[in-house]
């Protein structure tokens, strides 16, 4: 955790025109003098150090440009597809090359954009209006969302696989994307988003009086009348319990969670099945072995042998995404 703060830190330095007070409490560290000793043991040369020999090219203004390293094979064009057909409208922005998302602040909104950049082998992520001792945790999500952690040498000896650049993606706002995988149930991808819109556009906080808007809270929905938006009363009963949930804490959307009983805990709610449970397993909890087999591409590829499961155990999240990813035109 402190390689990662200091490695945060020292993109501060060397990309923004921050003081190095504000960078080093806004990385997590509690004094001056202890960020200096661990910034010198681990890079052998004060933050004061190495800003001399930045360049004079970092902007003014209060934009940050960051890089998120990515280990090749990357697949960002497949990542980008999939999150384009499941975007959340008024809230995020997903184009050929890029990734937008409007975040709320205590003005009006900022802003986080995401493309990739080759030469670095990496995500340049461009904040505006973000408050520096607010984008650690924003990189956490961006980093969840778009899976930049993953290793394709843990996954099985399968070499097509490894060299498609296969990702799993995550999610920025878990609840968000909890509630729009139980919209998505039994409809198409089209009819979800439009049910998604119109849930945010009905439920939501609208931002600076224009089309943006906050994600209702778990509050704003536990106890309203979801249905009006054109769904079956089992879904917005769905969407009801695990609101109140959440709100009461009995669900609580951790990477550290026990997912064996999460899994049991979602199969409770009436109204959540098997492929919802592993949907929400995949994206919000970030179990890798979820696997929605009753999936109907997933289904058909294992039926006609396309695919082999039992390898990819601990791993079938990945094997998942390459189906939909490599046959789902063939298996239509």
């Amino acid at each position: 955790m402190q390689t990662r703060k200091l490695h945060l830190a020292k993109q501060f330095i060397l990309e923004t025109r921050k003081s190095i007070t504000e960078i080093a409490f806004a990385t997590g560290f509690n004094s001056i003098r202890r960020f200096n000793e661990a910034f010198k043991a681990s890079y052998r040369m004060t933050p004061s150090m190495l800003r001399k020999t930045r360049g004079s090219n970092v902007k003014k203004g209060d934009g940050i440009i960051l890089n998120l390293m990515v280990r090749k094979p990357y697949n960002f064009a497949n990542v980008l597809s999939f999150l384009k057909r499941h975007a959340a409208g008024g809230i995020e922005k997903v184009g050929t090359h890029i990734y937008e998302r409007y975040i709320p602040n205590e003005q009006s909104y900022a802003t986080v954009a995401v493309t990739i950049n080759k030469r670095q082998d990496a995500l340049q992520v461009n904040l505006k209006g973000v408050k520096l001792h607010e984008v650690y945790p924003v990189l956490v999500k961006i980093r969840r969302l778009f899976d930049v952690d993953h290793n394709p040498v843990h996954l099985p000896e399968a070499p097509q696989i490894r060299q498609s650049g296969v990702r799993v993606p995550g999610s920025f706002d878990p609840f968000e994307v909890a509630v729009s995988i139980i919209l998505g149930q039994l409809v198409s991808i089209k009819q979800a988003i439009q049910k998604l819109s119109e849930l945010i556009q009905q439920f939501g906080l609208p931002i600076a009086g224009k089309a943006i808007y906050n994600f209702p809270a778990p509050s704003d929905l536990m106890d309203k009348e979801v249905e009006k938006i054109g769904i079956t009363r089992t879904k917005a009963d769905a969407i009801r319990t695990l609101s109140a949930q959440v709100h009461r804490h009995k669900l609580t959307f951790s990477y550290s969670a026990d997912l064996e009983k999460t899994r049991k805990q979602l199969l409770s709610i009436k109204g959540v099945g098997p492929w919802t449970t592993e949907m929400i397993m995949m994206r919000c909890f970030g179990d890798v072995d979820a696997f929605p087999k009753s999936d109907l591409f997933i289904h058909r590829a294992l039926e006609q042998n396309r695919a082999d499961e039992a390898p990819w155990r601990t791993n079938r999240s990945y094997l998942t995404h390459f189906i939909w990813n490599e046959f789902a035109n063939a298996l239509s």
